[in-house]
């Protein structure tokens, strides 16, 4: 009995079963081994019921058996997958080893929708204007991105250019220096003093300056040059401050020295600047060397703060844009009970794959995923 019980069932040697069956004569062949043999009077209770046990192991073989068959019999062989595949591949079915049941059956379920000719171009029609709008919301959002980035690089450019010029290098701080730009602009106005290469740089340099900082004497002043070098050694203590303040203001937009000073105003002078040559003014003066690198650091400083607050304002409206674009996507996806995100991104998907889906296949196939973007 105890053998009996420890008794591995897997073990048992494959010669002994065919024996117990003629042993149990024709009610094993039969299936009824739990029926009461002829001597069962005469039989004692354990005999009775080692036979149970013994025919309920050959019942449960054959079970076993039976079920291997039949999932033989149902099992996908590797010759019917390699003809489905084929199949598949004749249909534009492609890449479809994970759910490749769904594949067939989204297939048969639009080619039998097919018949409705009319009611397929009216969807067609639809799909695409809204593959359209998901393609310009695709472009619009590529292009929100970069702004943003681009925004990001322009905002850590101003307060470096800003602090230059809150902390000049010693040599090159006109702050110190500008004091002593009115006895060199005298000595321009001297008709009997030398003139040089640096004549011209400097009167440029005096034009530049009051043209952000006082645009309204440059305008009545016109091309008296004696004008304008009168202003500036008059006033270039107050013109520098004017500038400076305006520059360093971390707070404003923009770079703002006078109220009427205009854009067209702030080209002209960054023009003047930038034509200035600065080895010649080096030779003939320190101040105003380092007049033409300060103003030069302020023009370079306007235009970043240009070029961000124009950057601020495309970002703006490409994300209105955007806005719009989805707006009206969501009036096209409230017939659907998935969101519109998640739509998307599975059609974007499938065109990527090479398959578009029309918006009835894509409602089908994320019900059958039941919402599942990866399985989907």
């Amino acid at each position: 009995v105890e053998r009996l019980l420890a008794l591995e069932v897997g073990q048992v040697p494959a010669a002994a079963r065919p024996r117990l069956r003629r042993f149990l004569g024709s009610a094993a062949e039969e299936g009824q081994c739990e029926a009461t043999p002829p001597a069962a009077e005469a039989s004692t209770a354990v005999a009775v019921a080692l036979r149970g046990w013994v025919c309920a192991l050959l019942r449960h073989e054959a079970a076993a058996l039976e079920v291997e068959m039949a999932a033989e019999c149902i099992s996908c062989t590797p010759a019917m997958q390699a003809a489905v595949e084929c199949i598949c591949d004749l249909h534009g079915l492609h890449e479809v080893e994970e759910d490749l049941r769904g594949a067939l059956l989204m297939a048969d379920r639009f080619s039998r929708d097919a018949a409705a000719a009319g009611a397929a171009e009216e969807e067609e029609g639809e799909d695409e204007e809204v593959s359209e709008l998901q393609d310009k919301a695709s472009m619009v959002r590529r292009l929100v991105g970069l702004m943003e980035e681009g925004l990001k690089a322009a905002a850590k450019e101003v307060p470096k250019l800003q602090e230059g010029l809150a902390e000049p290098s010693p040599h090159a701080d006109f702050g110190r220096r500008h004091e002593e730009v009115p006895d060199q602009l005298h000595a321009l106005r001297d008709p009997e003093a030398p003139k040089g290469p640096h004549t011209v740089h400097a009167h440029a340099l005096v034009r530049a300056t009051l043209l952000i900082s006082k645009p309204a004497v440059v305008q009545s002043a016109g091309a008296d040059k004696g004008a304008l070098l009168g202003e500036v050694i008059k006033s270039i203590g107050e013109l520098y401050a004017k500038i400076q303040d305006a520059a360093i203001d971390k707070q404003a937009e923009g770079v703002t020295p006078a109220p009427d000073v205009t854009e067209a105003e702030w080209e002209q002078c960054k023009a003047l600047v930038g034509g200035i040559n600065g080895k010649a003014l080096a030779q003939a003066s320190r101040s105003f060397s380092t007049w033409h690198e300060w103003l030069s650091k302020v023009a370079e400083l306007h235009s970043a703060k240009a070029g961000l607050l124009s950057k601020r304002n495309a970002a703006k409206q490409a994300k209105e844009q955007l806005l719009a674009i989805n707006k009206q996507l969501d009036a096209a996806g409230l017939d659907s009970p998935f969101s519109l995100a998640l739509m998307h991104s599975v059609a974007q998907a499938a065109k990527d794959a090479g398959q578009p889906l029309r918006r009835s296949q894509l409602c089908w196939v994320l019900e059958r995923a039941k919402g599942d973007e990866r399985v989907a």
